[in-house]
């Protein structure tokens, strides 16, 4: 399929990821749309608008994503949040905060949020209870993590509202990669696998350095949704 381009000026206004004002701020920009069709990587833009001498400005905003999670709705929409584009020695290295939705009738929405309602992230999980998207966990860039905790924000996906959920008890710590499952019968979210992100300590358990220890995750745990208590559980 051939897409119509968008002109060099777009390209030059809208070609930088951004968070937004607003929970949710709908960010349905020309250049972001065209991406999302596209599928292009940044590269690719690059080389269509002719920056590919650029380097230092700033990564170009993608929808070419690792870590990124895609929920179908019951109606049909398929709504994908966050995602990370390239490595982070990539000048267009990104991690991203924002909610892509596509429609069936092929319409784009694309939400943003500010950074203290919604970090960027990656390999997070998200999982679909009644008309609400638990998303739990994430890689993240380094310096937004807080280890020991373990994020969790609810998505509403009438209003694209995102609120971070306050939970209490035994949780995963700073977790990715993992699966999560809803149990009706319980009202839980049960969490599995994955891997979880510990400081490097000594024997007597005092943390040596700033130094992360990626561990996999051995045990499988449980969100009660209706006390927002975790709890761990054996095998």
């Amino acid at each position: 399929m051939v897409y119509a381009t968008v002109s060099y000026e777009t390209f030059q206004r809208q070609k930088y990821p951004k968070f937004g004002h607003d929970n949710p701020h709908p960010m349905n920009f020309e250049f972001w749309l065209y991406m999302v069709e596209t599928g292009y990587s940044a590269w690719e833009a690059r080389e269509e608008f002719g920056c590919t001498n650029k380097l230092r400005e700033g990564p170009i905003w993608c929808f070419q994503r690792h870590g990124m999670s895609s929920t179908v709705l019951p109606d049909g929409r398929v709504v994908h949040i966050g995602g990370e584009h390239e490595e982070y020695f990539d000048p267009d290295y990104c991690i991203y905060n924002d909610v892509v939705v596509k429609h069936p009738n092929g319409e784009i929405s694309i939400y943003g949020y500010p950074m203290n309602f919604f970090q960027p992230s990656h390999y997070h999980s998200a999982t679909l209870v009644d008309n609400n998207i638990y998303i739990i966990g994430s890689l993240g860039y380094q310096q937004d993590r807080v280890l020991g905790e373990t994020r969790v924000f609810l998505l509403d996906c009438d209003t694209f509202e995102m609120k971070k959920l306050n939970t209490k008890g035994e949780n995963p710590g700073w977790i990715y990669e993992h699966s999560s499952e809803y149990i009706q019968e319980k009202n839980c979210l049960k969490i599995n696998k994955g891997k979880i992100i510990t400081f490097d300590t000594d024997a007597e358990g005092n943390s040596e350095n700033d130094k992360n220890v990626y561990e996999e995750n051995q045990e499988v745990f449980l969100l009660n949704l209706t006390t927002k208590q975790w709890f761990a559980v054996k095998k």
